[in-house]
């Protein structure tokens, strides 16, 4: 036969009384708002750190477009000749704009010869 004990609660010798059950919720109240307060701030500061570095790798990711464009338009004229696509002129950063057909876009680099034209465009 197995016996079970119980444990038996024994009374505080000085129970909690309303003053200090009210003092006690008073403290907590003012530690959350300190708390809300304060994670106000770090999420602010969260924010303005993330803005900062979108804005500096936005900066790296376009010097590094620029670094590839200045590496590969100089001699990609050369390039499409050996191939048999002879190009008179090479444009940089050409822009085309129809507003009648709401239509906007920038090329990299324009290869034209008068009857034909090649576009090189970076991924948006």
């Amino acid at each position: 036969m197995t016996t079970v004990q119980t444990a038996r609660h024994q009374p505080d010798a000085n129970p909690p009384s309303f003053e200090s059950v009210w003092a006690m919720m008073q403290e907590n109240a003012v530690q959350m708002k300190e708390l809300r307060e304060s994670q106000k701030e770090t999420d602010r500061v969260l924010k303005e750190s993330k803005k900062a570095l979108d804005i500096q790798i936005g900066s790296l990711t376009n010097l590094f477009g620029d670094l590839t464009l200045g590496m590969v338009a100089p001699r990609l004229r050369e390039k499409f000749r050996e191939l048999g696509f002879d190009f008179s002129r090479a444009n940089l950063n050409v822009v085309f704009d129809d507003k009648k057909n709401d239509v906007s876009f920038e090329v990299d680099v324009l290869l034209e010869n008068g009857y034909k034209a090649m576009l090189m465009v970076d991924d948006p």
